[in-house]
């Protein structure tokens, strides 16, 4: 079988706003681009910089539920969503837990990366910087310290760096 992570029909027309969120709050359907209730954001996107002085263009593609259904791959993990502009590549890992630690989205991370190595090693190399994102609703505003050694192990394995927090800064 062969999955498509840039397939646009998983993704939403590409948005350039300042601020914007991700939201994953129903069950069964695909996480989605929120611009107007900023308390349900599992994640806030700061779209801070970009060309001119805007913000990038984000392509925000839906990979739990759009790119890889239920029964596809039952005993792989994957994260909820990625995104995506000209020079990055997010892939985000969206909870909504009082107690859950930070290595239990690693494990939905690192599988997604595993299937856009399998699927997609060329056009990986596209991005200047590629990240993913663990965020916890619950534990919005907090920042995690991902210890050196994780990170550097992390990013010497799959060439992307780690932060655990619900603020996603494009700079």
């Amino acid at each position: 079988m062969s999955l498509n992570f840039f397939d646009n029909s998983c993704q939403e027309i590409p948005i350039n706003k300042k601020l914007f969120g991700i939201r994953d709050d129903i069950d069964g359907i695909k996480a989605y681009i929120d611009e107007n209730n900023p308390d349900d954001w599992a994640a806030t996107v700061k779209n801070e910089k970009g060309n001119n002085g805007e913000g990038y263009n984000i392509l925000f593609t839906a990979i739990d539920k759009c790119v890889l259904n239920d029964v596809e791959y039952p005993n792989r993990g994957r994260c909820e969503g990625m995104l995506t502009t000209e020079k990055h590549l997010f892939l985000l890992e969206l909870k909504d837990r009082a107690k859950l630690h930070s290595g239990d989205m690693l494990i939905q991370l690192e599988s997604t990366i595993n299937f856009l190595n399998e699927f997609h090693p060329n056009e990986l190399s596209n991005y200047k910087h590629k990240k993913v994102f663990g965020c916890n609703k619950k534990k919005k505003g907090i920042f995690y310290e991902i210890d050196n050694e994780l990170q550097k192990k992390f990013f010497d394995k799959y060439k992307f760096r780690i932060d655990i927090q619900t603020d996603i800064v494009l700079v």
